[in-house]
């Protein structure tokens, strides 16, 4: 075990599965898959942590800021702020003013991203969650941590990795995710240090609402469409894709 990883295990102080070197990826998604299982029973919900170093320093900084200090109690009251700001959030309302800022910049991208809307495209759903494979094989740490919660959307002040570049904050995190669980049973599930994946239960199963969700995906994480590959590089497009898919992938260069 790496220093880094030790160092997630003790700001976490929960129960955990540790998975190092693994070659095949399939051996964590049933592993969390058994843990989701357990933790409707167990009261926990699992998320998948990538170990890096980025991440461990993302949470040093944050425990720097906390008041009273790195304590367990201390860490408890900033979780519990985190989430108590997350619900005087108006959601739509920070979405929409995330969507007018992403594209009053949309000068500075090339003509590609000209026409930001673009067309719907036949496409395939998405099931599979990938975000912890480094290439086709597992990252050399990966943590499975049974997070002792009820509510998934809090996954997020567990694991504050925002507010860099374009990330949205904690706290919006933990809204917005709250937001599309409401909506659409959205779960996060995995977690780097640039990235979230979700699962959700009742994905979008028409136009319509697909391209409302990918214009909230688009506001939430304008890299959705402003760095994708060609097939989801507009909203349509990438509302195509969401349709029916099960999993979503959010990532913040």
């Amino acid at each position: 075990m790496t220093n880094d990883c030790q160092y997630l295990l003790d700001y976490l102080d929960c129960e955990y599965e540790l998975f190092e070197d693994i070659n095949d990826g399939a051996f964590i998604v049933e592993a969390y898959e058994r843990m989701s299982k357990q933790g409707k029973q167990d009261g926990f919900i699992p998320l998948i942590i990538v170990v890096s170093n980025v991440l461990a320093e993302v949470i040093e900084n944050v425990l720097e800021e906390i008041e009273d200090g790195p304590s367990p109690d201390g860490i408890h009251y900033f979780r519990q702020e985190v989430i108590k700001d997350a619900m005087q959030i108006d959601v739509p309302q920070l979405l929409e003013q995330r969507w007018n800022d992403s594209i009053a910049d949309e000068d500075e991208f090339d003509d590609e991203h000209s026409n930001l809307y673009g067309d719907f495209i036949p496409a395939v759903a998405e099931h599979e969650l990938y975000s912890y494979l480094n290439g086709t094989v597992p990252y050399p740490e990966i943590i499975i941590a049974c997070i002792p919660i009820t509510a998934a959307w809090e996954l997020a002040a567990w694991v504050p990795m925002g507010g860099f570049n374009d990330c949205p904050l904690p706290e919006e995190q933990v809204a917005v995710f709250k937001y599309w669980y409401d909506h659409y049973g959205a779960v996060p599930a995995i977690v780097s240090h640039n990235t979230w994946e979700l699962k959700l239960t009742r994905p979008p199963a028409d136009n319509h609402v697909a391209e409302l969700l990918a214009r909230e995906h688009f506001a939430f994480c304008s890299d959705r469409v402003y760095q994708a590959e060609e097939s989801t590089a507009t909203i349509r497009s990438l509302a195509s894709h969401l349709k029916h898919s099960t999993t979503w992938y959010f990532w913040w260069d």
